[in-house]
């Protein structure tokens, strides 16, 4: 006897790409010391002793003219690490990909700083998918 599971999140991100969890998954004291710490790395302080992967973003570079993009911040700050690691996080994405179990593989923090009316966009970063790099 074979006994099939319904799992109606799965099934709409196969019917339709996407999955949408009106409920908040990650408690909001993890998620509010995650920011600190996102603003923690962009600014060159690192928690664990570890800076994170070399990546375009330097600190000291100006936050409104050019895009944040950090390499595994994780590695550089305990908050952001307990974010990515959170048990919730990890059960909803296998529930959306229909798996048992679910991988974090690369980990990118990026900030683009809003525009100013009027200005040009520095810092736009057009529609792509990044399949392409991964080969």
């Amino acid at each position: 006897m074979t006994i099939t599971t319904v799992n109606p999140v799965h099934e709409q991100y196969e019917a339709q790409g996407f999955s949408i969890h009106a409920a908040p998954v990650i408690p909001g004291d993890v998620v509010e010391a995650a920011v600190v710490g996102m603003d923690e790395v962009r600014m060159g302080h690192y928690d664990t002793g570890t800076p994170p992967m070399p990546s375009p973003w330097k600190p000291g570079d100006d936050p409104t003219t050019k895009l944040c993009k950090i390499e595994l911040p994780q590695i550089a700050n305990h908050a952001i690490m307990q974010l990515l690691c959170h048990p919730a996080l990890g059960a909803l994405a296998a529930e959306v990909a229909g798996a048992t179990a679910v991988q974090i593989w690369w980990v990118q923090l990026l900030y683009k700083p809003p525009a100013l009316a009027g200005t040009p966009i520095k810092t736009n970063v057009g529609w792509h998918q990044d399949r392409h790099y991964w080969g």
